[in-house]
């Protein structure tokens, strides 16, 4: 699949060096090239761009004016911005509004253009983070994980689809409906956890036998990993594509039952 892409930024360097990275892979193809808000606007209008490499911080129109235009036109283009780490109020505003994604201007580039699926991840993952922090208060500590998950893409160290549970499974915790992987839901007890149950959110004991999903012993050990460990310690084992499979299950069958809304970035994926 071609994808076509603008960039915005008002450094012609940046946009000279992003352009040949990024066109070395040939399922990607930069349309056009803006130094400013204004003129941003107008090459989206007139390329219909897949995905907008936005800038914050440019003239005439930053990108935080730039995005919120984009948003109240209803633009179809995602739109990723481009930040740095002492921007981090513009991301959150950035985040309030809609973008799909943002990437550090100090990360590994020819890692991220590689494989457009970090994007798509990236674009869902800022999607529910944004989703999540309009229900709930507890917005620091999910922008917390949401930029701890976007450099644990970024490294890619371990499977992308262990990222996506551990950060579904995390976020939904910070949000309220944290899945009890410790005790069991029906009666209390602590061992022989084998079922997980959705709607009783947590895990079920063999003796109620009460669960919908089979859970192993490494499944639950990991499921209390990921719930009861700080944020800055959840990216840092791998696990066996049994113990995948299952979290998957889990998390998909927990995601259905408890969050009633249809993320558009998951088309990509």
């Amino acid at each position: 699949m071609s994808v076509n892409i603008l960039l915005a930024d008002d450094h012609r360097m940046v946009r000279e060096g992003l352009k040949q990275l990024l066109e070395t892979d040939s399922e990607i193809n930069v349309v056009a090239e803006a130094g400013d808000g204004y003129e941003c606007l107008n090459l989206t209008n007139k390329t219909k761009p897949d995905i907008v490499l936005l800038d914050i911080n440019m003239p005439n129109m930053d990108g935080i004016q730039v995005l919120n235009i984009m948003k109240q036109q209803k633009m179809l283009c995602k739109v990723i911005v481009l930040t740095i780490h002492n921007e981090i109020e513009y991301l959150v505003k950035a985040l309030e509004i809609g973008c799909d994604g943002f990437i550090l201007k100090d990360s590994d580039f020819d890692t991220l253009k590689k494989d457009l699926d970090l994007i798509y991840y990236a674009s869902y993952f800022c999607e529910l983070a944004s989703y999540l922090t309009r229900e709930n208060n507890d917005e620091l500590e999910i922008l917390k994980l949401l930029y701890q998950t976007l450099r644990a893409l970024e490294k890619k160290t371990i499977n992308i689809e262990l990222i996506r549970c551990i950060y579904e499974i995390k976020i939904l915790a910070f949000y309220g409906i944290g899945i009890e992987a410790s005790r069991c839901v029906k009666c209390g007890k602590t061992e022989n956890l084998i079922w997980f149950d959705a709607k009783e959110c947590g895990v079920v004991c063999k003796d109620c036998e009460h669960g919908k999903v089979k859970v192993s012993p490494s499944t639950l050990y990991t499921l209390q990993y990921i719930m009861y460990s700080s944020i800055q310690k959840l990216y840092t084992f791998k696990v066996s594509d049994d113990v995948l499979w299952e979290l998957k299950k889990i998390i998909r069958e927990y995601m259905r039952y408890h969050i009633d809304h249809e993320f558009k970035s998951l088309v990509f994926l």
